[in-house]
């Protein structure tokens, strides 16, 4: 109890003491429990529950049972087994093992005892992948090591066998160290090994080794040796760390295989290996690499801590040498060691054409070395690799997990047999790159990198997993084009990625150009400054999977798609429209959009080309639908096949084919045929390699007509040769006749011929034309000679042109190159124009110089009347140098005939530096005078001819103002008559390649009449304008008795409307007859070309058959032509008009003549052209009479018929009269122009006799003399031949009525009738029949076809009728 109450004041005194102790206490009574536990039978049921059924890695399950003993001490296991997926492989019985578990504290497990009674292994165990636990820094210790029998069974290492194994390892306090190890055979062939190796406390070392592998045994077959080779193993070492020696010898079938023997002298190791690889079972490449003399020699000094060391090693494949120092208690570097390597292996070891030098240093940091140092990598003579060198600094570090890298390498000769790719990179492109090399993933991650070239860079980055042979690269590209061939400019900019397996890579690359040049002039706006080109493809072996490829530029866009295969069948399509032209000396070339497409074996690849809705411009001509087709094979540099091309050019159709080749340098377009319209083609073009050229091409055919010319017969020929240094050959030929050129002029004959000489080529070409407005005969002749030093020649024109003479007195001399020539004088209308250049550069001096010049002649061709108008001037240039100047001044002054006036024409010019300044002032007497000016930009050049600047600003300004009256003269030769004030101006702006007009004019107080109708205008007053391609226009004016007409609109390129409105205007007025419209007719303009439509009302109109042409002889003038100009050829202001026009007239339409007195009603449509008036529709007579001898005929119905052409109308009038009980009719038919009169009868007489007894009530035999007479005329009237005097015609005219009739009535009576329409629906009139009566007749016509009528005689009678009609 003492003790208790003891402790008990102690910790009530030490409470936190206290708590602690029992905390240890109750610690050290649970482990002592667990202790005793563990040893009881439900604590080795638990160890054994623990091990039973537990995986060991790969190597399977294990199963145990029958332990015994402490397991914490010394435990027995009775049986053992490891199996693995295949069932038991391994059985181990009476295994027993004793350790200390405490030494797993220190990391370390040391085992005492490890034993068994027997193993047996009955096959290799079925092994997988596994993780890798790690040593983790722990280390084993075995004491003692026992096996009575370890069976291997056949298959397991060879044929069967068994051994007994015995061994130990204690390692002691003072470095005292014991190994040992006897594997002695039991069965088999008598495989042994035994090593015992000792070291004492005061550091003295022992080993002793030996083996033998006897041939197919268990030790030859792990070793891999060949069959029939045994080997065998001895080793001794003996000494301490300051002095000792020893050796160790291998051999393979009784030959050394290697051998190493070391020295330790003062605490300096010295060794040396020898090595024979050839004979050693090691992998083939490793044989190779080391070969058959492989010599490592070490030298260390290892009784220090520090050990300096030297290592160097000679194999096949190269030398290694390394140099540093070493702790011997860590084994590790002591800073960095000097490396060198010379190696040759790459070719075996990795399949790399190329030598490898390393020097630089090794450095351990922890367990990681790292290089840093130079490397050189060379490849060997003839190897296909893309670089010759690539030399620079790198550093390479190996982790357990990943070896990072970095390079800064210098290329030499990289891709050099690619002229393109190694003008691209240059001589020596650098590369500076960076990343690291996952050892678990085999994923190499490439951190942001990048290649200089000379005049470019491309960056990169991304991932190469070689395990899953994958890849992701992206990067950006820069690069300078002018290192590629073809003399590019600008830079192409962009981005790239490269992804998917390693075996099929996809590439995506978006490029695009800046400030793009380098192509042809021609063609570089094609393409432009900044095209841009997108790709997405794959390439999976050796086919090239396009998904997408596209172009875009500014005048092409391409896109396609395809597989391209090399040495297999490729397909590769493309779509392509050309959106700007290309453009080559003048001309431009658009071919639309189309496709083209390669199919086919590499070695023979077919390419088709289609193509559509092109335009070509050539020759200031537009070829319109062009369409091309071209289907060739390419083979090598062979390209073969036919080619097309159709379109339509200046208004032919053009359809040429050929056979295209071209191979080892040379081209031939071979059967080159086709058509141009009428004319038919063919020929061959040659050029070789060397640049000889042979040129013939042949045109036949009659009646081309095309938008300048038409020929009706044509025959041309040319030739070309060029071979080597001789001159070109060349000779042409061309005649024809009958040509009409576009202005009008003809040409009956014309022919030119072209062919060399010695030195040169000498030229000649005639022209005659009889047209009587504009007759010429010349011919124009000359020589060139290109031998010399510049081309220089002469050339002479002789003949006539509107019967004057044209001629150069003798030849005129040229010259180009840098001291141009030009010397010459032509004779024309009278006087003479001379020109001379002489001199070279600046001094070049050019002169003009007109004399007495007569252009009269002009205007007498022009219908101007004859004018004496002689030209005068003189001009002088200086056109060569950046400072060109000059002047000129010409002047004319002509009288007119019949006129107090002239004509007057002063023209200057002055030339500086920056612009060709042109004045211009023409008097038409005194009252119209127009004055001009112009500023045209110059281009002058120090060494040329100085020109005209097409793209710089240009100005102009040209005014009209005066009396029109002045060219009165002029418009009546043309049938018009003209007057008024006008006030015009126009200017010019913009560039001579994109002129800008614009014009205004105002005429006021205007009189126009136009000679051919009657038609005249006073009081005019007109607005014109003129402006972007738009023409305006607002006006009005007076006709007589008081007509009005007005107009306004505009016409434009892209649309016309133009409206006129017409009031009782006065359209016709000749020799009585006349016609007044109102309506109003608009003018516009589509795509199916101009329309004038609207509605027209006939106010009045007055037409006598006695103006129109008789049916007697007449004198026809005759004028042949072929003119048929067609709507394309027709200018914009003179394009043809299409009619759509309704005309109507209630009544007031009056024929009359001929005896015919006729009043009509119209409801017609015009359609056609204005040249070819179309009418549809009929005119039905509202009243009419025919009056022979004083005897009228009344119409019973009229009605004349349009269908088509006003000539092919046909006429329907009916008249029938009854006298004594005799009943005549009349019957009119035929044409409008030319009416035929038919008369018939009951009972049936014949015209002559209808006639008589119609007028006079007998026969004609019984007529008076006077009687003939006035039967003769009145066959005559209708006829048409004439009628004589007419005084009731003239009467009516005097009086102002709208109908005057003088003949007799029913009773035979004389009888005189006045009409006049009061109104448009309201008829009166008066008959006086002397002792007879008189009477009044009113006509009412409420509606259509129904008409009231009233009459009242002078006896009182009186009559009312209503008539109905209808005409069908």
């Amino acid at each position: 109890m003492k003790y208790l109450r003891a402790i008990w004041a102690f910790m009530r005194r030490r409470p936190l003491m206290s708590g602690a102790g029992g905390i240890v206490t109750l610690l050290l009574v649970v482990i002592l429990g667990a202790r005793l536990w563990i040893n009881s039978d439900g604590g080795r049921a638990f160890v054994l529950s623990q091990i039973d059924g537990r995986e060991i890695g790969s190597l399977g399950t294990i199963s145990a049972e029958g332990l015994t003993g402490d397991p914490l001490n010394r435990m027995h296991l009775n049986h053992l087994t490891i199996a693995d997926s295949e069932g038991i492989w391994l059985e181990a019985n009476d295994v027993r093992l004793k350790w200390t578990p405490r030494a797993l504290l220190s990391r370390k497990v040391e085992l005492n005892l490890a034993s068994a009674g027997d193993i047996s292994i009955s096959r290799r165990p079925q092994t997988g992948a596994s993780e890798s636990a790690g040593g983790g820094g722990w280390s084993v210790e075995l004491d003692d090591l026992y096996i009575g029998k370890l069976a291997l069974a056949e298959g397991v290492a060879g044929p069967a066998a068994a051994f007994s194994v015995a061994g130990a390892f204690k390692r002691g306090k003072d470095s005292i160290l014991t190994a040992k190890l006897d594997i002695t055979p039991i069965e088999g062939l008598g495989d042994r090994f035994k090593i015992d190796a000792r070291r004492d406390a005061a550091g003295q070392f022992n080993l002793n080794a030996e083996g033998a592998a006897p041939a197919g045994g268990t030790f030859a077959t792990l070793l891999h040796l060949k069959d029939g080779q045994d080997a065998s193993l001895s080793a001794s070492m003996d000494g301490t760390l300051e002095e000792g020696d020893g050796y160790l010898q291998f051999q393979v079938a009784g030959e050394d295989a290697a051998s190493m023997t070391a020295k330790i002298l003062d605490g300096r190791l010295t060794a040396n290996a020898d090595v024979n690889a050839l004979s050693l079972p090691l992998p083939e490449t490793v044989q190779t690499l080391l070969g058959s003399d492989a010599r490592f020699v070490l030298g260390a000094d290892i009784k220090k801590n520090i050990a300096s060391f030297d290592v160097s090693a000679s194999m096949a494949s190269g030398m290694l040498t390394a140099k540093g120092e070493a702790d011997t208690k860590t084994r590790t570097l002591n800073g960095p060691a000097a490396v060198t390597l010379k190696f040759t292996g790459l070719p075996d070891l990795a399949s790399l054409d190329a030598n490898l030098s390393l020097d630089g240093t090794l450095e351990m940091e922890g367990d990681v070395p790292s290089y840093t140092g130079q490397a050189d990598l060379v490849a060997l003579d003839g190897a296909d690799l893309p670089f010759r060198q690539l030399t620079g600094p790198v550093t390479v570090s190996v982790t357990p997990d990943r070896i990072p890298f970095q390079a800064d390498l210098i290329g030499e000769g990289v891709l050099a047999g690619n002229d393109t790719v190694s003008g691209l990179l240059g001589k020596q492109p650098h590369l500076v790159a960076s990343g690291a090399y996952a050892r678990d993933t085999g994923v190499l991650t490439l951190a942001p990198s990048a290649l200089t070239l000379p005049e470019g860079k491309v960056s990169a980055s991304g991932t190469l997993a070689t395990q899953a042979r994958t890849l992701d690269i992206r990067g950006t590209l820069d690069q300078a084009l002018r290192s590629l061939p073809g003399s590019f400019g600008g830079r192409a900019a962009g981005t790239f990625r490269v992804h998917g397996q390693l075996s099929a890579p996809s590439i995506e690359t978006s490029l695009t150009g800046q400030s793009f040049s380098g192509l042809p002039d021609s063609a570089q706006p094609l393409i432009g400054p900044s095209p841009k080109v997108n790709a997405s493809l794959k390439i999976d072996g050796k086919a090239i999977r396009i998904a997408k490829a596209t172009l875009a530029s500014a005048g092409l866009q391409l896109k396609g798609d395809g597989v391209y295969r090399i040495g297999g069948n490729s397909a590769l399509a493309f779509d392509f429209d050309q959106t700007a032209p290309l453009e080559i000396s003048g001309n431009a070339f658009d071919l639309g959009a189309g496709k083209i497409s390669l199919v086919g074996p590499s070695d023979a690849l077919v390419m088709d080309l289609k193509s559509s809705d092109g335009t070509f411009h050539v020759a200031s001509r537009d070829m319109e639908d062009v369409a091309a087709t071209a289907t060739v094979t390419l083979a090598g540099d062979r390209i073969t096949g036919p080619v097309r091309l159709t379109g339509n050019f200046a208004g032919e159709a053009l359809d040429v084919t050929a056979d295209f080749a071209r191979a080892d340098g040379n081209m031939v377009i071979d059967n080159i045929s086709g058509n141009y319209g009428p004319l038919a083609l063919a020929g061959r073009t040659e050029i070789n390699k060397a640049g000889d050229l042979i040129v013939a091409i042949n045109a036949d055919g009659d009646g081309l007509t095309t938008e300048d010319i038409r020929v009706k017969n044509l025959r041309a020929n040319a030739s070309i040769i060029k071979e080597g240094d001789a001159p070109m050959s060349l000779v042409v030929q061309a005649q024809g006749s009958g040509a009409r050129l576009k202005n009008g002029v003809r040409l009956d004959t014309f022919s030119a011929d072209i062919k060399n000489n010695k030195d040169g080529y000498d030229f000649r070409a005639s022209l005659v034309s009889t047209q009587e407005s504009f007759p010429f005969d010349f011919t124009f002749s000359g020589k060139a000679n290109l031998s010399g030093d510049a081309p220089e020649g002469t050339f002479s024109l002789s003949g006539t042109a509107l019967g004057e003479k044209l001629n150069t007195p003798q030849p005129a001399r040229w010259r180009l190159g840098d001291a141009p020539d030009l010397n010459g004088q032509l004779d024309l209308l009278g006087g003479e124009i001379k020109a001379s250049l002489s001199g070279s550069g600046e001094t070049a001096t050019l002169a003009v110089d007109v004399n007495a010049v007569d252009f009269g002649a002009l205007f007498a061709l022009a219908n101007l009347g004859e004018v004496d108008a002689r030209l005068n001037g003189h001009g002088e240039f200086k056109p060569i140098g950046l400072s060109p100047s000059g002047s000129f001044a010409f002047s004319a002054t002509s009288p007119v005939p019949g006129l107090d006036t002239s004509l007057s024409l002063d023209m200057t010019g002055q030339l500086n530096a920056k612009v060709f300044k042109l004045n211009a002032r023409s008097n038409y007497g005194k009252d119209l005078v127009l004055v001009a000016d112009a500023a045209l930009p110059v281009k002058p050049s120090a060494t040329s001819l100085v020109s005209l600047d097409r793209d710089q600003a240009l100005s102009g300004q040209a005014t009209l103002k005066g009396d029109l009256g002045a060219l009165q003269s002029a418009a009546l030769a043309y049938g018009h008559d003209i007057g008024g004030r006008i006030d015009a101006l126009a200017t010019l702006k913009g560039s001579l390649s994109a002129p800008a007009y614009q014009a205004k004019a105002t005429v006021s107080n205007g009189i126009y009449e136009f000679g051919a109708t009657g038609m005249r205008l006073t009081g005019i007053a007109l607005d014109a304008a003129y402006d972007d391609q738009t023409f305006t226009v607002q006006g009005s004016g007076r006709g007589d008795g008081n007509g009005t007409v007005s107009v306004s609109g505009s016409m434009g390129k892209t649309s016309t409307r133009v409206e006129a409105d017409l009031t009782r205007l006065l359209v016709y007025d000749r020799d009585g007859d006349i016609a007044r419209l109102s309506g109003k007719v608009t003018v516009t303009e589509d795509d199916d070309g101009r329309l004038a439509a609207g509605k027209l009302v006939v106010d009045e109109a007055r037409v006598s058959l006695d103006n129109l042409p008789s049916s007697g002889p007449k004198a026809i003038d005759v004028r042949w032509t072929d003119d048929d100009v067609s709507a394309s050829e027709a200018s914009k202001m003179r394009q043809s008009l299409k009619l759509n026009l309704d005309i109507d007239a209630a009544r007031r339409v009056y024929v009359t003549g001929r005896g015919l007195d006729s009043e009509w009603a119209l409801d017609l449509t015009a359609t056609g052209t204005a040249s070819d008036v179309r009418l549809q529709g009929e005119a039905t007579m509202v009243r009419g009479s025919l009056d022979l001898a004083g005897r009228p005929f009344i119409f019973d119905s009229g009605k004349i018929t349009f269908d088509g052409p006003v000539d092919s109308a046909r006429i329907a009038v009916d008249a029938e009269r009854s006298v004594n009980g005799f009943v005549a009719r009349v019957q009119v038919s035929g044409k409008p122009s030319n009416p035929v009169f038919e008369l018939s009868s009951t009972p049936d007489l014949p015209q002559d006799e209808i006639l008589s007894r119609l007028l006079f009530g007998r026969s004609s035999i019984d007529l008076s003399p006077v009687e003939a007479a006035q039967l003769a005329s009145s066959i005559a009237k209708l006829s048409g031949r004439g009628g004589g005097f007419d005084p009731a015609a003239q009467l009516q005219s005097a009086l102002g009525v709208d109908r005057l009739s003088i003949g007799s009535n029913d009773a035979g009576k004389a009888e005189v009738g006045v009409g006049q329409y009061l109104s448009d629906d309201v008829y009166l009139q008066l008959n006086a029949a002397g002792a007879s009566g008189s009477s009044v007749e009113v006509e009412w016509e409420p509606a259509d076809h129904v008409s009231v009528t009233s009459e009242t005689t002078s006896t009182g009678e009186n009559k009312l009728s209503i008539r109905w009609k209808k005409d069908y």
